[in-house]
């Protein structure tokens, strides 16, 4: 597997996985997205130097990404997408761990997070083998954690130590 940034050349594709029917079930906003939204979503992220969003490919086309957004100076906020023709290869949680080593070439290890609907156990699994782990009281002064919803999503932390070490 293969990992680089997401080129505008991948806007339409990732449009279509964001559209999936699996994938807006698993979303918290489950409408779908309409093409101007996500090109102006695609343009912003791409340029955001707080935001690094991940293309996965191997030889037999492209598998999925993974979206890095900072929160603060030393945590991230992690979100993957996987091709829906990819799904079930178990490649999610490679994924997620070869994009973490391509965001950590580029800025070095932080703390990662990441937040998912209880209901979506292939996620939970694929962070899991990833090395994430639970954490059931999640540290709701992280920048951008105001939208938790407790009892509706799973926390899952990874490298709690970096942001332990700073306060």
């Amino acid at each position: 597997m293969f990992i680089r940034e997401a080129k505008q050349e991948d806007c339409g594709e990732i449009f279509d996985w964001w559209n999936d029917p699996l994938t807006r079930k698993m979303m918290y906003d489950t409408a779908d997205v309409e093409w101007d939204a996500h090109q102006k979503w695609f343009n912003k992220v791409t340029s955001d130097e707080n935001v690094l969003l991940c293309l996965g490919y191997d030889n037999d086309g492209k598998i999925g990404v993974v979206r890095f957004d900072r929160k603060s100076e030393l945590s991230f906020e992690v979100g993957i997408n996987l091709n829906p023709d990819r799904r079930g290869e178990r490649l999610a949680s490679v994924i997620l761990v070869k994009s973490e080593e391509f965001f950590e070439h580029i800025h070095g290890k932080k703390y990662y997070f990441a937040s998912v609907r209880v209901e979506n156990t292939p996620s939970k699994k694929s962070f899991l083998k990833a090395g994430f782990v639970y954490n059931e009281d999640p540290p709701l002064d992280i920048n951008g954690m105001q939208k938790f919803l407790i009892g509706k999503q799973i926390f899952l932390e990874k490298n709690k130590g970096i942001i332990d070490n700073e306060k």
